[in-house]
């Protein structure tokens, strides 16, 4: 066995070697802060201590000197004596203690000592003074944007320290945000007081510690006043009536399109605020708010990329502020190249048209070809493509003889023509319910029905020299059927259902007589609007007494029954009106398009802007036409065809 060996190493290593002792430590102790302070019956007073290898047991505090005749009482106040109690017993002056800590090993640490000034109660008093910067009036007022010095005056007491705050109460429409900025130094305090938009309030606040007392404080306020103007803000935003939002950038602009336009402008001074709307880049008709100033309605009249901007001024004083500017693009017309002289022409949704020209030609645009097709005859003067039950026949109507061309756009073939005995000229063609196509012709009113090889003709007793033709909605109708109006000379007629064979042997009801020499040309509006619009003037075209006729609900949609009241007068010495085109839909539901004098000209229906929205009525004279005269215009959708001397223009 091998234990008698290791147990004798062992021995020997314990005999040779010396027993070490671990060296204890006395702790080290902290005491309270020294004080400098007014006299009091009882001040705490207390002292931390660590011990690096024990713990700390207790404390001992001592009176190391006093103040002469002074007797104070040290009372513990925890079991340790950690935190002990002076009580000076009124004598006022220097107190100077020690204090120390006995760990669990029985060892005391050195004394910390604590300085104790005690000195007399007093009254201190302190007043603040704006010394420069300020008007007293009787209070203190000071101009925004200025530097003011704030002097602090203590009395009856020594200073030992400053605390300075300010802060700036605004009025609640003020827009400005600054703030005061403070540059302390002991009694004194600068400060930059920030703009103000209306006059406000800068509090100044001191906090100041005091020998022999409690801090005191003390508040002064000033008027800041607002004498400086800033000038207005002002930006602008706009939408397409009558949408409440601004468009897409991607939504075409037509020309003669409403645009509604809004600054938003205000004065940061509450200033009473005027402003104005600029446009630039293209011609343009502008019509203010009546109830806004800060609204308009623009009507661009031509295409091009217009750029507005709205200027926003006050009076008193006078300032004015510019917004960024605010563009916009409005759709050029395009026309083809090399294009014939075209007199009529019509349009569907897909983009499809259908134009008449001289030398009895007539010729179909279509995915963006143009085919040629001769009727025969002279001048085309009327065009029309059917909808409803058969939306793919086109009728092309002639000044010198009364059959009708055709062609058919779905097979996309000229087919035979129609005619009866008697018309020697058609001066319109309107395009009804369920494929029906009318013509106004010097012998009568021809219709055209769906899928049919010939015509009707309505002759009444008598005769009947129709000058023009339309057919709008019926509020009473359950078929779809609708009022079809007619004109004869100065003399307006209707039928209120579209099939003839229930029309009678008269010339129809009379709505109303015009005063001027003729009626040229019938627009209605679309369901829910009733506009009838009534195009006057010589025949032959000439300027004279000419007018556009607008009567304003012209059907009582309850009964159906026609009231013609009140004509308003519209594009008066523009020449004869020879055609009229209405959107039946969309945004623009209602505006009329027309040819005068070779002008395109256009009357806005949609909402001015202004409050409640009602419905407007703008008459524009429209450019950007190419130096081309325009001879017929119609609309399907969005899509405005215009017939000219130089070709076919589109927009968009």
């Amino acid at each position: 066995m091998r234990l008698f060996p290791i147990l004798a190493a062992s021995l020997l290593a314990l005999h040779g070697c010396a027993v070490e002792r671990t060296v204890k430590t006395a702790p080290v102790v902290v005491g309270n802060v020294d004080l400098d302070m007014a006299i009091q019956d009882k001040i705490l007073l207390h002292a931390t201590a660590i011990d690096a290898d024990g713990t700390v047991e207790s404390f001992t505090w001592k009176l190391v000197e006093g103040p002469q005749g002074a007797n104070p009482v040290l009372a513990p106040k925890t079991s340790k004596g950690d935190i002990v109690e002076l009580q000076p017993g009124g004598v006022t002056g220097l107190y100077v203690l020690s204090v120390t800590a006995t760990d669990d090993q029985g060892l005391t640490s050195d004394p910390d000592f604590v300085n104790v000034m005690l000195r007399p109660q007093t009254k201190a008093k302190l007043a603040l003074s704006c010394t420069d910067g300020c008007v007293y009036s009787p209070n203190p007022e000071a101009d925004e944007a200025t530097e003011l010095t704030i002097q602090a005056i203590l009395t009856e007491a020594d200073a030992l320290g400053f605390s300075w705050t300010a802060a700036l109460k605004r009025d609640p429409a003020d827009p400005l945000t600054g703030e005061p900025v403070l540059t302390p130094n002991r009694d004194q305090l600068k400060v930059s007081v920030p703009r103000v938009a209306r006059a406000a309030t800068l509090t100044v606040h001191v906090s100041v510690a005091v020998a022999g007392g409690q801090p005191v404080t003390q508040v002064l306020s000033i008027l800041v006043k607002n004498n400086l103007d800033e000038p207005p803000v002002v930006s602008l935003d706009w939408h397409l009536a009558p949408d409440s939002a601004a468009p897409a950038s991607d939504v075409a602009i037509l020309p003669g399109d409403a645009i509604h336009v809004t600054a938003t402008a205000s004065d940061p001074n509450g200033d009473p605020l005027t402003c104005e709307i600029k446009a630039a880049g293209v011609a343009v008709e502008i019509t203010p708010s009546a109830a806004d100033p800060c609204r308009v309605t623009v009507y661009p009249l031509e295409p091009g990329t217009l750029s507005l901007t709205a200027t926003a001024s006050t009076a008193s004083p006078q300032a004015s502020t510019d917004s960024a500017p605010l563009q916009m693009a409005i759709k050029p017309f395009a026309a083809e190249t090399s294009g014939p002289s075209l007199t009529a022409v019509a349009v569907r949704d897909d983009g499809s048209v259908l134009a008449g020209g001289s030398a009895g030609q007539f010729y179909l645009y279509q995915g963006g070809q143009r085919l040629q097709f001769s009727a025969g005859g002279t001048t085309a003067s009327a065009v029309a493509l059917s909808h409803g039950r058969d939306p793919d026949t086109g009728m092309v109507g002639f000044a010198d003889h009364g059959s009708l061309s055709r062609y058919n756009l779905k097979v996309g073939s000229q087919e035979s023509s129609v005619s009866l005995p008697g018309p020697t000229a058609t001066r319109a063609l309107a395009a009804g319910s369920a494929g029906r196509i009318f013509a106004a012709t010097d012998s009568g009113v021809l219709v055209y029905s769906a899928g049919g090889a010939s015509l009707a003709q309505f002759l009444p007793t008598g005769g009947l020299n129709a000058t023009a033709v339309t057919v709008g909605p019926n509020p009473k109708s359950t078929t779809g059927e609708g009022i079809v109006w007619y004109a004869e000379g100065a003399n307006l007629y209707f039928q209120t259902g579209e099939d003839q064979t229930a029309w009678g042997t008269g010339k129809g009801q009379t709505a109303t007589t015009v005063a001027n020499p003729a009626i040229t040309a019938l627009a209605a509006g679309p369901a829910g609007e009733w506009d009838l619009w009534v195009a006057t003037g010589p025949s032959n075209g000439g300027t004279g007494a000419s007018s556009l006729l607008l009567f304003k609900n012209s059907l009582d949609p309850a009964s159906g029954a026609v009231q013609l009241n009140g004509a308003q007068a519209l594009l008066a010495q523009q020449g004869s009106v020879a055609v009229l085109a209405v959107e039946a839909a969309g945004r623009y539901q209602a505006d009329v398009w027309a040819v005068a004098g070779g002008k395109l000209l256009r009357v806005s229906r949609a909402p001015i802007n202004d409050v409640g929205n009602p419905r407007g009525v703008k008459e524009l004279v429209l450019g950007g036409l190419g130096g081309a005269s325009a001879r017929g215009v119609a609309v399907a959708g969005r899509k405005v065809a215009v017939a000219t001397n130089q070709g076919l223009l589109t927009v968009p």
